[in-house]
């Protein structure tokens, strides 16, 4: 599965993106008043996937432009899971298709980030996922840049 890198401007920000079909694997929102960049770890792609037609209607990629703007970090965005979707309970329908093949965490460097920000909710109580998300939640926290910010 070939992936594409995307970019938008949108409300004085820069916003690039990595998509592989139906899923979005990375975001990065720059703004020019912001030097450092902060890995934030949600749940799940929202809107925003393929060549962007859905930014405008990506609410949590609005909401991180708000609070970002005036911190100094850019937000550069990965989810526990990286199939796009608008809802949770869409990804939970979907559950087979919850992580792009050809994606893996292990690439992210510890030098790429000044902080971390985990905002994934309390989905690991959704049941029939528990065990799965707490997993996921503990993979990427150990082995991956996050142990060293």
């Amino acid at each position: 599965m070939k992936s594409n890198i995307y970019n938008k401007e949108i409300d004085d920000w820069n916003v690039s993106w990595e998509s592989a079909e139906e899923y979005r694997l990375c975001c990065k929102q720059e703004h020019s008043s912001n030097d450092e960049t902060a890995l934030v770890v949600l749940f799940n792609p929202g809107s925003l996937s393929g060549s962007g037609d859905n930014l405008r209607k990506d609410t949590t990629l609005r909401i991180l432009r708000e609070i970002f703007v005036n911190t100094g970090y850019n937000p550069y965005i990965i989810n526990l899971y990286t199939y796009a979707t608008a809802k949770p309970w869409m990804l939970f329908d979907s559950w087979e298709k919850k992580d792009c093949p050809e994606y893996s965490f292990d690439e992210l460097k510890p030098s790429d980030f000044s902080a971390v920000m985990y905002v994934y909710g309390a989905y690991e109580l959704e049941k029939g996922y528990e065990q799965d998300i707490k997993d996921r939640i503990n993979a990427i926290k150990e082995p991956t840049i996050i142990q060293y910010l």
